[in-house]
């Protein structure tokens, strides 16, 4: 056997390789979406009250802003990754283009959601509030938290990702009907969150557990066993 052969041979096995890690991207996403957990607010929140907690806290709070940045960016490579796969099927049945679109664009808001929080809480977290007077302080903390509570709001556009991500799913007749109908329910049950407040954990949870769920479609379904056109991607 020559040697062009054996690479010949050996080309579709690093393939799965790469789309293997790639799909376990979302896995990660996941990972690293729970362990962002977020430290306890001070309880006093003037300005000797805040210099004081993040005296104790400071490093549990640059751990939060560090993992939400890695978050947002492991969410973009899923992402495009999902994107990439979605779009190579959307060509073979010439159906759920709208859709994908719609989900990678609204997954990318969600991204830039998690970057801006992050940044807002590391400018805190990671100076010296010795440099900040207090007013200063006071307003760069509410500016975290304020970030913080966009979170809510993005409840919109997790919803929308994971709904049209679903729509494109059953339409392109890939992953699973079983993942496709998931997506949809969860983007229903994280709209619905807004507005009822017993489902408001439910919401919270429904979006970084969604990934991990798409990463097993894919390792699952063996998507690596066939080419995906590097235009797709």
């Amino acid at each position: 056997m020559t040697t062009e052969s054996e690479a010949h041979i050996g080309a579709p096995a690093r393939h799965r390789v790469r789309f293997d890690v790639l799909a376990l991207s979302g896995a990660v996403t996941t990972a690293l979406a729970f362990a962002a957990s977020a430290p306890e607010s001070p309880d006093d929140p003037s300005a000797a009250g805040l210099r004081e907690h993040l005296a104790e806290a400071a490093g549990a709070w640059q751990a939060y802003a560090l993992l939400m940045a890695c978050a947002a960016a492991v969410l973009v490579v899923f992402l495009a990754h999902l994107r990439g796969a979605l779009v190579a099927a959307s060509r073979s049945s010439g159906r759920g283009g709208v859709a994908v679109d719609a989900g990678f664009g609204a997954g990318l808001l969600v991204a830039a959601w998690l970057l801006v929080s992050a940044g807002c809480t590391a400018v805190v977290a990671f100076g010296d509030t010795a440099a900040y007077d207090d007013v200063s302080l006071v307003s760069l903390w509410g500016l975290g938290e304020a970030a913080d509570m966009i979170g809510v709001a993005a409840f919109t556009v997790k919803g929308l990702a994971m709904a049209s991500v679903g729509v494109a799913v059953l339409r392109t007749c890939v992953l699973g009907a079983w993942l496709g109908w998931l997506s949809i329910a969860l983007g229903l049950i994280t709209w619905v969150a807004l507005f009822v407040p017993a489902m408001f954990y439910a919401g919270i949870f429904a979006f970084p557990l969604w990934p991990l769920a798409v990463s097993i479609a894919l390792v699952v379904r063996g998507f690596g066993k066939r080419s995906v056109p590097d235009s797709a991607i």
